[in-house]
């Protein structure tokens, strides 16, 4: 089994697509997301949308976190924090409830996905 492990997409989808077509090109069996769909791009809900489409286990990242309102952004640099509240003002509910449903660590079989 081909595994592919995929993290800090931080809302770029055009580089979130071309790491894609490398995964499709490696004939990659499953995907792995170690947090980090949101911040500092423009395309939340695309990202957040491709990785409910595509990857088999995830966990949820510090921007994720952030952007969910379920830490303090005051911990982030400036342009984070801007990020952040410009990805969580955007972000559509499908989005929301799916990033809220990763959990911070995951276990599966001798993996361990942590952000």
């Amino acid at each position: 089994m081909r595994l592919a492990v995929i993290s800090d997409i931080h809302s770029n989808l055009e580089a979130l697509l071309a790491v894609a077509a490398v995964f499709r090109d490696l004939l990659v069996d499953e995907i792995h997301f170690v947090g980090d769909a949101v911040g500092y791009g423009p395309d939340p809900n695309a990202c957040g949308k491709w990785i409910l489409e595509n990857v088999a286990y995830g966990v949820m990242g510090n921007h994720d976190c952030a952007a969910l309102g379920l830490m303090d952004i005051d911990t982030f640099n400036d342009n984070a924090r801007r990020a952040i509240i410009w990805n969580a003002a955007r972000m559509e509910v499908e989005i929301r409830e799916y990033l809220r449903s990763l959990p911070m660590k995951h276990q599966h079989d001798d993996l361990t996905l942590v952000h």
